[in-house]
């Protein structure tokens, strides 16, 4: 897969995905997401803004490597489920944020340092 345009030859910078809506079931479980701009080819992308609904409060979303993207790459993720969502850094090593039961519950979240997998 080539990043360069064919027509000027210079460097593609990527585009972020700016909406995705998940749910996360028995089927589903808990979703690992990934940055949209490593090229990844996967269904779970971490977008600017995510509408994310659950069926259980065992089921958990988890962020992507916070060292694969800049300190500032953000998200806004609004829980539509009837239980609260909690969300976790990579690997789901520690908890970012729970967010509510729906009624209006977002969160939005932010890298403030990506020296590591898990970040800050």
């Amino acid at each position: 897969m080539s990043y360069n345009s064919p027509f000027t030859g210079n460097v593609i910078q990527p585009t972020d995905v700016s909406y995705a809506a998940y749910a996360l079931t028995s089927t589903t479980g808990t979703i690992q997401l990934e940055w949209p701009l490593n090229g990844n080819d996967t269904d779970f992308v971490a977008a600017r803004v995510m509408q994310v609904s659950t069926t259980s409060t065992s089921y958990e979303l988890w962020m992507p490597p916070a060292n694969q993207v800049s300190v500032g790459q953000d998200a806004l993720i609004y829980n539509t489920g009837g239980v609260a969502l909690t969300v976790k850094t990579f690997g789901g090593a520690s908890t970012i944020v729970s967010i509510p039961a729906s009624g209006g519950s977002a969160q939005y979240i932010f890298v403030t340092s990506n020296g590591t997998t898990t970040g800050t």
